[in-house]
């Protein structure tokens, strides 16, 4: 009888540590295929970089695609350039704070919005012509960077809209996942 004790006592161990380890981010969160889009409407493909070493602490790697718009867009002369960085990390938690570091260190005026029913940081800087959002799938931390034209005032409106259509395109790439 003894022996069935502590049977049971091994196997709820062996399941609580399973479930602390899976709830700590260090489960696997299936990932889509492709972490970036290669394509956005109304933006040309400008760069791509698979693979640039880690930045932040626990992070992998990370991926960068950077786009142009079009001539038939409605971006176009609006929007110099739009970049979108995946940082790839070994889990959750680890992305949760580098996305903390970035926020408080780059962009304190960081406001929450709503994200295609999730959270994430959306930040814009009229002065310098910028606009962004930051935001976390599993362990994946994305940043869109959306640049205006030099000279001349920035077209914040289109600097946010164009934020928003780089991350809904990362956000097609998580459908079903």
């Amino acid at each position: 009888m003894n022996n069935w004790v502590i049977l049971a006592v091994l196997v709820s161990a062996a399941v609580l540590a399973t479930v602390l380890v899976l709830g700590m981010g260090g489960g696997g969160t299936p990932l889509p295929d492709e972490l970036l889009p290669a394509k956005i409407t109304g933006f040309d493909l400008a760069s791509s970089f698979g693979h640039v070493e880690p930045i932040f602490k626990g992070e992998q790697y990370s991926s960068l695609v950077s786009f142009a718009p079009t001539k038939d867009s409605e971006f176009f002369q609006k929007i110099e350039r739009m970049g979108i960085t995946a940082y790839v990390f070994k889990g959750k938690q680890r992305a949760r704070a580098a996305a903390e570091l970035l926020l408080n260190s780059t962009y304190p005026g960081a406001q929450k919005v709503e994200l295609d029913g999730g959270s994430a940081s959306s930040f814009a800087d009229n002065k310098a012509g910028q606009a962004g959002l930051i935001w976390q799938e599993g362990p994946i931390l994305y940043e869109v960077f959306v640049t205006a034209p030099s000279g001349g005032k920035p077209d914040m409106n289109a600097l946010e809209q164009a934020g928003h259509a780089g991350a809904q395109a990362v956000l097609a790439l998580w459908e079903g996942h």
